[in-house]
């Protein structure tokens, strides 16, 4: 394990509005999105009723009410005071009644918000009307307690509860409660452990809008509160005084990126000031990405209306004419020396990977789309390839055979993904987490690690750092959600 910045050593807005179509296909969780997924047995679809969902509310804490409403629209030749029955997965329930809402002029059925009270984990609504059925994935952030597979870090016991989010850079961690409360800690390398410390109150609780900047110089949370940037526990100074409006943060070693509300985004290493590096970037999961490369120089990437764009200038080229309808970016160092990953998938499934020893290589078909779907991941040797989630599968060079699972268990049903160096950790829509970093040598199976974890955004990680007897020390941090 080596410090971001030591050459010498070098050698040794909430994604839950987004809407997704599922079905089941030998118990597989179909993650390709769409506007909605339309059913019918052939004695119903002559008759050309049709139904979809047109809105979903956001990401939903566990166990609470839904914050927005759930609409479904009926084609049909009388499509006005028709009766649209709504299915819940279990361990959901209805606030009141028993999901039957009737269409208003505009052919719209509208659950208000509210109406559902979701789980604990991930779950699919259906909507269905004459034998017609749609399907959307209702996102769930869970909330509980911070769990460690390492005793030795434990979260402070009095402030253990209400956890919402949990990410990880290198040897940082950060943890945001629901009221706010943003916590940090990092492996210091030693047999003595740091201490968690509160780093302040107020910060954003969207899923990306705290992370962890870790270098030899600065090693802090780097987090919003009311839109304005903080590192540690101090508001970042802008040259122009312009320390506002900020939502989500990206970090990858000792750079950093943030992205603002209103589409500017801006970059930071250590050494100088941030500066704005382009504008019309989304507000959204998984836009920007920081690279770190000691070798062949830091750079910053970010989506700008499905083209990736880079600090050195301008869009860049990726395959012949693959920069474009790009979704997502995700990006982690990986461990064949200074060369740092960058996964990118289009809105149509396809993923691509970078490294600079690469260059840009296809890498799957298929892929889900949504945040935190995607990352890099370690082959051993030679760079990285894309970790994506395939029709409920984790797969790698595109295949679910290239992953190894542990024995006995089934790979399917997986939800989000994440990385940190060369480790990545995944999560069923159950909430049974799996990860690389239990095992030792050249064995990257995925290992299972805990149950009834959260499955929303931005609520699991891994830190690395260098162990004091040689090689590298993992610890997985993630909420264990409390029951409803």
């Amino acid at each position: 394990m080596i410090e971001p910045n030591d050459a010498a050593t070098a050698n040794t807005h909430d994604e839950g509005a987004t809407i997704r179509r599922r079905t089941m296909l030998a118990g597989a969780a179909w993650a390709v999105p769409a506007v909605a997924l339309t059913a019918a047995s052939p004695a119903f679809a002559a008759s050309g009723t049709r139904v979809t969902i047109t809105q979903a509310p956001a990401e939903t804490p566990s166990c609470q009410g839904t914050k927005s409403s759930l609409v479904a629209h009926v084609d049909a030749s009388q499509n006005v005071g028709q009766v649209v029955q709504f299915s819940l997965p279990s361990g959901w329930r209805w606030a009141t009644g028993s999901g039957s809402y009737l269409t208003d002029s505009s052919g719209n059925a509208t659950v208000p918000a509210g109406d559902i009270v979701v789980g604990k984990t991930v779950g699919t609504v259906t909507a269905t009307i004459s034998g017609v059925t749609a399907a959307v994935d209702l996102d769930v952030a869970g909330v509980g307690a911070l769990a460690t597979d390492s005793s030795s870090v434990p979260f402070p016991s009095g402030a253990n509860s209400e956890i919402l989010r949990v990410r990880a850079n290198m040897s940082g961690v950060v943890v945001v409660r629901t009221n706010g409360d943003i916590w940090s800690w990092y492996d210091n390398s030693t047999t003595t452990d740091e201490s968690w410390v509160q780093v302040g109150t107020g910060a954003s609780t969207a899923p990306q809008a705290a992370t962890y900047v870790w270098s030899q110089n600065t090693k802090a949370a780097l987090w919003v509160k009311s839109g304005a940037l903080q590192l540690g526990s101090s508001a970042v100074t802008f040259p122009s005084g312009g320390n506002s409006g900020f939502a989500r943060v990206a970090s990858c070693n000792s750079i950093a990126m943030a992205v603002k509300t209103n589409g500017e985004v801006w970059g930071w290493q250590e050494g100088g000031s941030w500066s704005q590096l382009d504008t019309g970037v989304a507000d959204d999961l998984d836009q920007i990405a920081p690279v770190w490369d000691a070798r062949s120089g830091n750079m910053f990437y970010w989506l700008k209306n499905g083209v990736i764009y880079s600090s050195a200038g301008g869009a860049i080229t990726m395959g012949s004419g693959q920069n474009s309808g790009v979704a997502r970016l995700s990006v982690a160092w990986m461990r064949d020396g200074y060369d740092t990953n960058l996964v990118a998938v289009k809105a149509n499934g396809d993923a691509w990977v970078y490294a600079r020893s690469q260059g840009w290589r296809s890498s799957a078909t298929g892929a889900a789309t949504g945040g935190e779907q995607s990352c890099p991941a370690d082959t051993g040797s030679g760079g990285g390839t894309a970790l994506v989630i395939r029709s409920g599968q984790l797969a790698k060079y595109g295949s679910a055979g290239n992953v190894g699972m542990a024995s006995g268990e089934s790979n399917s049903d997986f939800y989000r993904v994440a990385t940190t160096w060369q480790y990545n950790v995944a999560v069923k829509r159950d909430g049974t987490m799996f990860g690389t970093y239990p095992v030792s040598g050249n064995n990257r199976s995925f290992t299972k690690i805990a149950s009834g974890t959260a499955t929303g955004a931005t609520q699991r990680g891994v830190s690395v750092a260098a162990a004091p007897g040689g090689g590298n020390r993992r610890r997985g941090f993630w909420i264990t959600t409390a029951s409803c």
